[in-house]
């Protein structure tokens, strides 16, 4: 009898039955952890570094700081409805007379952007004088933004902003977007800081409104 048990002691401690109880143990852990997975999901708090082309998100419930203290920019596009108008002072002219004749005359320029189309670009006149800087932009809670790329070859950052509930049509065909879902939806996204120091700037308008 002792014997037996001895060469069954033996068996049981040798090592091939070691890996297979070892198997069986894992195949039993990750399935726990798989079951519990989907029957108990749950927010999970992880760090790591991402490569990649484009991606989108959504900001917290909270104001964010997007971007700060961007210097040396040649060229700032802004298209899309802009619900607050933008002001610029100092001195205006156009190649067009009669424009010029107006824009002489003024020393406050009023633009309203009030279409998904519109656009409005900032460009410095001698870029080696002069430079637009961005100070900073904060985004409002819950804004979706879109489309966030860098493209290293043309050195230039391009990204879409808009209001929760508003779909991601509004990025990709913004001419295809309904006006009552534009007039719905409309929520300042954030707030942009720029500098555009004292040198003269060229400004190209479409589809604005100019007072």
């Amino acid at each position: 009898m002792s014997i037996f048990f001895f060469k069954v002691l033996t068996l049981l401690c040798s090592q091939k039955s070691w890996d297979k109880i070892l198997a069986v143990a894992l195949i039993l852990f990750w399935l726990v952890i798989i079951i519990g997975y989907f029957f108990f999901p749950g927010s999970y708090v992880f760090e790591g570094n991402l490569t990649v082309k484009e991606m989108s998100f959504t900001t917290e419930p909270t104001e964010q700081l997007f971007l700060q203290s961007i210097d040396g920019i040649k060229n700032l596009d802004i298209q899309g409805i802009q619900l607050q108008p933008i002001t610029l002072t100092g001195k205006f002219s156009s190649s067009e007379p009669e424009l010029n004749k107006k824009l002489n005359q003024l020393n406050q320029l009023t633009i309203e952007l009030k279409n998904a189309t519109s656009h409005l670009i900032f460009t410095p006149k001698n870029y080696s004088d002069n430079e637009i800087s961005i100070l900073e932009m904060r985004l409002h809670p819950k804004t979706q933004v879109n489309q966030l790329a860098y493209n290293p070859q043309l050195n230039q950052l391009s990204f879409c902003l808009i209001a929760t509930g508003m779909s991601i049509e509004a990025c990709l065909f913004p001419d295809s977007v309904p006006e009552t879902q534009s007039n719905t939806n409309q929520k300042t996204v954030g707030d942009l800081k720029l500098n555009f120091r004292q040198q003269p700037l060229t400004i190209h308008l479409a589809i604005a409104n100019i007072r």
